[in-house]
């Protein structure tokens, strides 16, 4: 999944130091930025043109500017963070980071505007980490004053919005702090916690030497100024002092903000205490002045860019002089080219004297403008009754619009249930199917069994049969053995009789005294059974009777 970080802090915070070393570690920060401006950002802004652009754009439809100081509210951005505007930036990430797998993106307005950015990134698919920086406030107050003019009133204002309300929307995702003197001191192991914090690597892993090059001190201009720790901020003193200890105390233990929470909570209610003291009326003025700004800002700008080339003639003209002072003392030459010089010098005091007689007549047109601009304001007042009707109407819009979401919601639901049910259905069906197909080739089975159990049957009857008529036969062959027998134990008695007669008869040959020479009967001639016990005749059972299958 690409990852993008989201670097987030006020405004003269190093922001710009901390995208810039990012940069160099790999970390896309696209092409088009914004260029280096010099005694402002020397080393380059590192921001995208058309993020800061669009940023510029959104917060003056609202009203508001980078430097209102006064909270954004939810409302705001309800209001002005239209679904147009969601897909516009949606459209520039696409077309600067579309192939990239890490990017960050470095605006310190990114502190008002996260919700969008947060909504913007969820439905690109894209994982989110924030980078936190903070620097002292009272630093900041010296920066924004030599920059902008700005009170230190003003400047505690915003540096004290800004870094509680990116605590506050950043909740929930991954996120790292870090202060930016830290990040000068420490450098690269700064860079390196950063990424253990986050759960990513570096695409690039460069030596510490380019770091240490790129973070030197002489970006931190307030370093020697210790007193401005103890700077006053008014009414805002306490609540600042009370913010910059805490993120102190975490930066130097390592503590997570989460842990902090209950105390960011407690410094959001005071600040909400002192913003309560605000003019709405005067709010409303002020808005209604920035939004009526658009060609005033163009004549500031024309005035800006001829105070800048009157700035220029002076730092030739102070150059010319220095070298008018330089040569004195050499030769004819020398002299010579003085004049030249002196001449150049007067050409360029005189170009300068046109300048500021432009700026003059700029400033002129400056107060048309701003006449102008309190005529827009009254037609505006006349206006503002029939914009809360239609804001009215808009609310209730809303409204409907929203309960006509929830139902569609719930009968997606629905359909995803009764989609789920069909499903089930179907699988229900499929099952039965294939238990049908199991049944019919089960009968089959049951057919052919009982088939062959029709075939055995008769199998079965005809052995049945085939068994009655050897029990006949055996019935038969039995009556035939049974008269044999008798027939058998007719002969044995005849036979035993003869036997006992033979006896008798040999007993009484024996008891009658013989005379000498007399010779007893051969027994052989005795009458008896035939030899071996045969008998003849139909005595015995034939052959023919004795088989039997």
């Amino acid at each position: 999944m690409k990852k993008a970080l989201l670097v987030v802090g006020m405004h003269r915070s190093g922001t710009s130091a901390l995208a810039g070393a990012l940069s160099i570690l790999g970390v896309d920060v696209g092409q088009d930025l914004l260029p280096a401006r010099s005694g402002e950002n020397d080393l380059g802004f590192f921001e995208l043109k058309e993020v800061h652009s669009f940023h510029e754009r959104l917060l003056l439809s609202g009203g508001r500017t980078w430097d209102t100081p006064w909270p954004l509210t939810p409302s705001w951005l309800d209001r002005f963070a239209t679904q147009s505007r969601k897909a516009e930036l949606s459209g520039i990430l696409k077309r600067n980071f579309a192939d990239s797998d890490l990017w960050a993106v470095k605006d310190p307005r990114l502190c008002q505007l996260l919700p969008m950015w947060r909504e913007v990134l969820a439905d690109l698919g894209v994982d989110v980490a924030v980078i936190h920086i903070v620097r002292q406030p009272g630093a900041v107050a010296t920066s924004l004053a030599n920059r902008n003019d700005f009170s230190t009133d003003k400047s505690g204002a915003l540096w004290l919005d800004h870094n509680l309300t990116a605590e506050q929307e950043s909740r929930g995702l991954r996120r790292a702090f870090l202060t930016y003197e830290g990040l000068l001191e420490r450098k690269m192991g700064a860079l390196e916690q950063l990424a253990t914090e986050l759960g990513v690597v570096w695409p690039e892993g460069r030596e510490s030497t380019e770091i240490e090059a790129f973070l030197t001190r002489d970006l931190d201009h307030s370093r020697d100024r210790s007193s401005e720790q103890h700077r006053e901020f008014d009414k805002w003193t306490d609540t600042v002092s009370e913010l910059r200890q805490l993120l102190h105390i975490l930066s130097e233990t390592g503590r997570s903000f989460d842990e902090a929470r209950e105390t960011f909570d407690h410094l959001r209610a005071q600040q909400n205490v002192l913003v309560a003291g605000f003019d709405p009326i005067l709010l409303d003025h002020c808005a209604h002045l920035v939004l009526g700004s658009g060609g005033l800002r163009d004549l500031q700008q024309d005035v800006s860019l001829a105070k800048d080339a009157i700035e220029e003639a002076e730092v030739y003209a102070k150059r010319v002089e220095e070298a008018l002072k330089a040569t004195q003392g050499q030769e004819e030459r020398a002299k010579e080219f003085l004049a030249s010089l002196k001449k150049e010098l007067t050409a360029h005091r005189k170009h300068s004297e046109e300048f500021k007689s432009y700026a003059g007549a700029l400033e002129s047109r400056l107060e048309e403008k701003e006449a102008l601009i309190r005529e827009l304001e009254e037609k505006h007042r006349h206006q503002k009754e029939r914009i809360a009707q239609f804001e009215l109407a808009l609310h209730e819009g809303v409204a409907y619009t929203k309960s006509l979401e929830a139902e569609i919601e719930r009968l997606r639901i629905q359909e995803k249930e009764v989609a789920n049910h069909m499903q089930m259905l179907e699988s229900d069906i499929e099952k039965n199917r294939i238990q049908e197909k199991e049944v019919a080739n089960h009968m089959q089975m049951l057919e052919s069994d009982i088939e062959k159990h029709r075939i055995l049957e008769k199998e079965v009857a005809n052995h049945m049969q085939m068994l009655e008529s050897d029990i006949e036969k055996h019935r038969i062959l039995e009556k035939k053995v049974k008269g044999y027998v008798r027939n058998l134990e007719a002969q044995l008695a005849e036979y035993k009789t003869q036997q006992l007669e033979s006896a008798r008869y040999i007993q009484s040959l024996l008891s009658q005294p013989g005379e000498p020479g007399t010779q007893l009967p051969d027994l052989d001639a005795v009458p008896g059974p035939p030899p071996g016990g045969e008998i003849h005749g139909s005595q015995a059972p034939s052959d023919r009777d004795q088989e039997y299958d």
